[in-house]
């Protein structure tokens, strides 16, 4: 079976479920949840710590969770209050993703 064909179930699930996530959630859950998923495909352990391996701009982040860029930088700007998660060189690092999962309503 061609590689597109076994992906497919794969690509209607995290569709559906950030669609899902539009609907259901407010921006930090929505914000959170679509940290999380980059760090877990894209992320590096670094300590207790993981680094999301893309440069994103709150523009880019803005844009994947449906909201605004004032919205998603007041976020982030909680989220660094807390030490949650810190900007270093463009990446973002979550620096406690068990908390950010909880926050988020996945744990």
């Amino acid at each position: 079976m061609p590689w597109q064909y076994r992906a497919l179930p794969r690509l209607y699930r995290n569709t559906s479920e950030t669609l899902s996530d539009f609907v259901m959630f407010d921006l930090p859950v929505r914000l959170g949840r679509t940290l999380i998923k980059l760090a877990r495909d894209y992320g590096t352990t670094v300590g207790t710590a993981v680094r999301i391996g893309m440069k994103l701009s709150q523009n880019d982040l803005s844009r994947l969770v449906a909201a605004t860029r004032e919205s998603v930088n007041k976020q982030m700007r909680v989220w660094e209050d807390e030490d949650l998660v810190l900007k270093q060189g463009g990446l973002l690092i979550i620096k406690n993703l068990d908390e950010l999962k909880r926050q988020s309503g996945l744990s």
